[in-house]
């Protein structure tokens, strides 16, 4: 099963501009529930010139029950906008 937590799911309905995962390992949380991957993904939203300066960063976490993507972040946040949400979650949230 995949899910899309987000109000318009149809913004990520094609492949994404990029991605990174931040966690390959499963983790079992309990009760069923086990962690296979985390992956961030960008898409790139706009036209014209414009169209590398908006971003859509969604989190999708692979999950024994199932997939779920939701929004991370968007907005103008630049061409190192992965790694720079990447590096944050790994250095401040962890698993």
């Amino acid at each position: 099963m995949a899910y899309a937590d987000m109000p318009d799911p149809s913004r990520v309905g094609r492949s994404p501009d990029g991605t990174v995962t931040i966690s390959g390992r499963d983790l079992d949380y309990g009760e069923g529930l086990i962690v296979h991957k985390v992956e961030l993904r960008r898409y790139d939203v706009g036209s014209g010139p414009d169209r590398d300066a908006y971003s859509l960063i969604t989190s999708v976490v692979s999950t024994s029950l199932g997939d779920v993507e939701m929004v991370y972040d968007e907005g103008r946040l630049g061409e190192d906008a992965l790694e720079e949400a990447k590096r944050f979650l790994e250095e401040h949230v962890g698993p």
